[in-house]
């Protein structure tokens, strides 16, 4: 019975992880299709409900895996650096003419732990926030560096020289958050 109940989990861990790749493609181009509109287009709010629509459906697949135990996550050994550089120009076609997207590598290898249709899904989400806060355009930067300590300075359980850790910083030139925004993060 056990058997039957692990072999059934990886099953629906399976579809799952399917069905979470088709609702991130379905929100990037709802994205894409929503950035090329007027502000005034008739169709912009059916678009916006779509991309709600496949938020709530992500949502409840990552609620069902975790009550399965079951993670979505394949995570691998891979470059961040390389990660970011294949996403460039997807979101070159994302952000618009009128932002200017800044990518600086780290010098070495940036060798993370993880799974990159998350990762790529979690790039693609800040710079669609960028985007919304730089409505008259602006700069977008994403940086990776290489840090000896993920731990602040002085933190006891940072061993010296023990892991290096990759960083990466997101930034951008837009308007900020809104107070009650900034209080919820």
């Amino acid at each position: 019975q056990m058997q039957k109940l692990n072999s059934l989990g990886r099953l629906a861990a399976g579809a799952a992880h399917d069905f979470h790749n088709v609702l991130a493609g379905i929100s990037g181009f709802a994205t894409l299709a929503l950035g090329g509109l007027p502000a005034d287009s008739e169709i912009r709010a059916d678009i916006e409900e779509i991309l709600r629509a496949s938020e709530r459906a992500s949502s409840l697949t990552e609620q069902l895996l975790c009550l399965a135990r079951r993670d979505v996550s394949a995570r691998r050994l891979l470059d961040l650096n390389d990660l970011i550089a294949s996403l460039a120009r997807w979101l070159h076609r994302l952000l618009g003419e009128d932002i200017e997207l800044q990518i600086i590598p780290a010098a070495n290898r940036a060798l993370v732990q993880a799974d990159p249709n998350r990762l790529e899904q979690v790039l693609i989400n800040l710079a669609v926030n960028a985007r919304d806060a730089m409505p008259f355009g602006g700069q977008l930067t994403f940086e990776t560096n290489i840090a000896p300590s993920a731990l602040a300075p002085g933190q006891p359980s940072a061993e010296a020289g023990a892991n290096r850790y990759v960083t990466l910083s997101v930034s951008d030139t837009g308007i900020g958050m809104e107070a009650d925004t900034l209080a919820r993060v």
